[in-house]
């Protein structure tokens, strides 16, 4: 009995994918070339998509080591000038005469 049906349920399967084999013979050509040209349009969006999403991110990764150098050259820029504010302080507060013994910078 279990037999019967595994022998139907094959020679069924067998008769399904003869009849889908030689239906792509009956479907007109030009649907088929339609569909090709289709799928490769959609294939070639994806590509231009990537390569455009990759471009970006070479750009932002551009963005933000341009931006880490700027930050390096202003911090440079202001370890440079620290001892010039701070000599233009001393002189605001204590005046323009004063000499490098009388600053609080060494006492």
């Amino acid at each position: 009995m279990i037999y019967k049906r595994v022998v139907a349920v094959v020679i069924s399967i067998w008769v399904l994918s003869i009849f889908a084999s030689f239906s792509m013979l009956w479907v007109p050509l030009d649907h088929q070339d339609l569909a090709v040209r289709r799928h490769k349009n959609q294939i070639q969006a994806l590509q231009v998509q990537q390569q455009a999403q990759a471009g970006e991110i070479s750009n932002f990764a551009s963005l933000i080591n341009s931006a880490v150098g700027n930050f390096h050259v202003y911090l440079m820029f202001l370890i440079c000038y620290v001892s010039y504010f701070i000599s233009l302080a001393v002189f605001k507060i204590n005046g323009p005469n004063v000499t490098l013994k009388n600053s609080f910078l060494f006492h």
